[in-house]
């Protein structure tokens, strides 16, 4: 039987990392149950279970050996704000339902479960397994009217009052299955009958009929299965955020490692970065395969996971940092869609709706690690740290300079006044002729942060320069003229004009412009004036 649930939202899941860390923090954990709690070998972990990501589900954990395939665990990821269990209605109906065709199927009978990222607020679990025995019923109870409408729909002399019973009870139906042979063919096609003024009963009863079979055959309701739950964490909690996901990745990577202690908590980090990157490669690679009609793989094998996990451990300090900046950026841009576009500019052919943070071009999530790296710089050039620094991480990408400047002028400016568009390592807007850089500059002191900057251009000379280039530094709260520049201009002058000669030989100090002093503005500032445009 077809499997009706299988769907790809991989072009639109290239956004939602944070369900791409869960699948990782249960690839890990399933490795290490199947190691230790089940005896199984590495090598037979490896070969005969896989991952995958977004089929039939979110994420399901697959077992396949000589005898077929067998779903072990089904799993839907929501990362949004709600916090009712009602809001949640639509993936545990679901999972409820997808279970149960798993069981009709003889694919297995998986555990099923709902990962949240709020806390859930109703007072006991025991009202939340209350709340889907009632969506099981209502789904039961619409399936056995459906029948009964057959039944009924030849023998009723009160044709009026039968018409209007269904129409309420299909308008009213409790599964809100996002299919179009399931909406449009069937359930608004059924509506449109019984509103007709000389309704075509035959026609009536013969898509009524195909509705229960579709119940039947396709949504498997007659094995519908209520026991869904909310996904546990070791610590107790049914919620888990993008932050707190990280840290229980690299606990799982511990307890793999069987908590060497020879193993430092920094290196413990970078394995779970470089696990986070290989599902992000994956996902960007499988969006390129999709948009251009070829195969691609659904699955990820666990051998993968463990080879990753067995890797020779590195000290390559740039490359751990260039991992963990790329987990906070992506991080940082998936929790502002949550809050503040409550991910509506991530929701499949919205196009009313839609925003630059959809688009690749402005999201900049699969730039090469130099250009990423430059980006990083042109958000921060107070950062005055190496790229070698564990320290630089957190003073490149700072969340209340990317939330209050980066992400809100890449939403709220009009695409048509961005600069630049080939070089992918900057922002730049055309502001009255001025070229404004974007950055994430969140102090509100512009000597601290022109001091930092000085610094900056002694470390970091190549990646620091650029912004010299600017008419205008676009922060969050500073405000200055090109005169807060002007004890530190002969410095500047000269570091500028060093770099330049260092990036190509055949440059002439005496035939290189100028550095200018850009002003501070403010990026509401930037926002207000161009919403009167």
């Amino acid at each position: 039987m077809e499997n009706i649930f299988i769907h790809d939202a991989i072009p639109t899941w290239s956004g939602f990392i944070y369900q791409g860390e869960i699948a990782i923090y249960l690839a890990v954990k399933k490795i290490c149950e199947l190691r230790d709690a089940d005896g199984l070998e590495i090598n037979e972990i490896g070969s005969n279970y896989q991952i995958e990501v977004e089929n039939c589900e979110d994420i399901a954990i697959v077992h396949t050996d000589e005898n077929g395939k067998r779903y072990l665990s089904i799993h839907q990821v929501k990362n949004q704000k709600d916090t009712s269990v009602g809001a949640y209605r639509n993936p545990l109906v679901q999972l409820m339902l997808e279970k149960g065709f798993h069981t009709k199927e003889q694919l297995g009978n998986p555990y099923a479960y709902l990962h949240v990222s709020n806390k859930i607020c109703e007072r006991s679990e025991k009202e939340i397994n209350q709340s889907i025995e009632e969506w099981k019923e209502s789904i039961q109870n619409f399936y056995n009217n459906l029948k009964k409408f057959i039944e009924r729909i030849d023998i009723d002399d009160k044709e009026t009052t039968i018409l209007q019973e269904i129409k309420r009870v299909v308008h009213e139906e409790p599964i809100k299955f996002n299919r179009s042979e399931y909406n449009k063919k069937m359930i608004k096609k059924i509506e449109e009958i019984c509103n007709k003024e000389n309704s075509n009963i035959a026609e009536l009863k013969k898509i009524l009929q195909k509705l229960i079979d579709f119940l039947e055959q396709k949504l498997a309701i007659n094995f519908i299965d209520k026991d869904v739950q909310v996904y546990k964490y070791e610590d107790g909690n049914k919620f888990c955020n993008g932050t707190d996901i990280f840290l229980k990745i690299v606990n799982q990577v511990k307890k793999y490692k069987r908590y060497d202690n020879s193993i430092t908590s920094e290196q413990y980090e970078y394995i779970a970065d470089k696990l986070i990157h290989h599902m992000r490669e994956y996902v960007i690679e499988r969006h390129q395969k999709r948009q251009a009609g070829n195969t691609f793989e659904k699955s990820i094998e666990f051998r993968e996971i463990i080879n990753i996990l067995n890797d020779k451990l590195s000290n390559d300090e740039k490359k751990a940092n260039i991992l963990a900046l790329r987990r906070l950026y992506d991080e940082y841009l998936v929790q502002y869609c949550a809050l503040e576009c409550k991910n509506t500019c991530l929701i499949p052919f919205n196009e009313d709706k839609e925003c630059k943070l959809k688009q690749d071009e402005y999201r900049r999530i699969n730039l090469c690690d130099e250009d990423f790296i430059k980006l990083c710089y042109s958000f921060k050039p107070d950062c005055y740290n190496t790229i070698f620094d564990r320290i630089c991480i957190n003073r490149l990408l700072n969340e209340d300079g990317l939330n209050e400047s980066v992400f809100k002028i890449l939403k709220k400016v009009p695409e048509k006044f961005f600069m630049e568009k080939n070089d992918k390592t900057k922002f730049v807007i055309d502001n009255q002729s001025n070229n404004a850089f974007l950055t994430a500059i969140s102090s509100n002191n512009s000597n601290t942060v022109v001091q930092n900057i000085v610094k900056g251009i002694e470390n970091n000379a190549e990646l620091i320069s650029p912004i010299f280039d600017a008419d205008q530094l676009i922060t969050t709260r500073l405000e200055s003229d090109e005169s807060v520049w002007c004890n530190n201009y002969s410095e500047i002058q000269e570091k500028y004009r060093n770099s330049k000669t260092e990036t190509s030989e055949e440059i002439n100090k005496n035939s290189i412009c100028m550095p200018k002093k850009p002003k501070f503005i403010k990026a509401e500032e930037i926002i207000s004036d161009f919403s009167n445009l």
